[in-house]
């Protein structure tokens, strides 16, 4: 059980999961809260007088026992019904767009893969994986009101440096197309994130080279790529002054880490 503020909360528990592959379907209802992660494909929801509309990269959260329908065409979806407590997870009906690497993606496939007929997964491992999907889609949406709040000038530039992740950043040019002067930028970054927006650049980086190393397809010199480091070297340097041990040693530690449990303690 979690401790938080005092308050002892279960696990989430899995009802069922599983990979769907089919058009509209009628309004219906789970006795849990659903999460629904588009893999292919366009849907609109309606849920409690609402519209929510996504694509690939787009989790629906839907609150249990509530209608609600699916109108699309072609869509390839992962689904988990769960039950947990709303300190847990916030059951309200919305979208949250995750990116397609994003561990979050390969834990819900994880966790679909393990729920399916013959395999011997334990409901502790099933609800390790949910939990941890669920404290990092929290995180996530965290992040996200928190750059909501950020100065607009900011807020455009980090964004900028997100979409164009691999680009080399130059200060000048980032601080002109956000208007700004470049002092005034980077005391914005300081201000907000205790770094600079090369710093700020690099942490992104980091993050994504984090993600994209469980994957044993994937060499060290394509994720250095993928993350905009031509040199390996280089990329290998950076990502141990960064966490303290080179990637092939971060990978050995978090290649299986989906098949053990999550077990997360809150302080009160």
């Amino acid at each position: 059980m979690l401790k938080q503020h005092n308050y002892m909360i279960q696990f989430p528990v899995v009802l069922r999961a599983g990979r769907i592959k089919k058009s509209n379907v009628p309004f219906h209802q789970h006795p849990g809260t659903e999460l629904v992660l588009i893999v292919e494909g366009m849907c609109r929801v309606e849920v409690e007088n609402q519209i929510l509309e996504g694509s690939q990269g787009t989790l629906f959260v839907l609150p249990a026992k509530v209608p609600h329908n699916q109108i699309s065409n072609r869509l390839h979806t992962l689904c988990i019904v769960f039950l947990a407590d709303n300190i847990v997870f916030d059951e309200s009906p919305r979208t949250i767009q995750i990116s397609e690497n994003s561990k979050i993606c390969r834990w819900i496939e994880d966790l679909v893969e393990l729920y399916l007929p013959g395999k011997k997964a334990t409901n502790r491992s099933l609800e390790g994986l949910l939990l941890a999907v669920t404290e990092s889609l929290r995180h996530l949406e965290q992040q996200d009101r928190e750059q909501s709040l950020l100065h607009p000038a900011l807020e455009n530039a980090c964004n900028y440096i997100k979409n164009n992740l691999t680009d080399s950043l130059n200060l000048s040019s980032l601080a002109r197309s956000v208007h700004v002067s470049n002092s005034h930028l980077s005391s914005l970054f300081k201000n907000s994130f205790g770094c600079g927006a090369v710093r700020y650049q690099q942490n992104l980086r980091m993050e994504k080279a984090r993600d994209l190393l469980p994957n044993p397809y994937l060499s060290v010199q394509s994720i250095a790529e993928r993350c905009g480091y031509e040199d390996s070297n280089y990329f290998i340097r950076l990502f141990r002054q960064h966490h303290g041990i080179p990637p092939n040693k971060w990978r050995e530690r978090h290649q299986n880490q989906t098949d053990k449990n999550y077990f997360i303690e809150y302080s009160a």
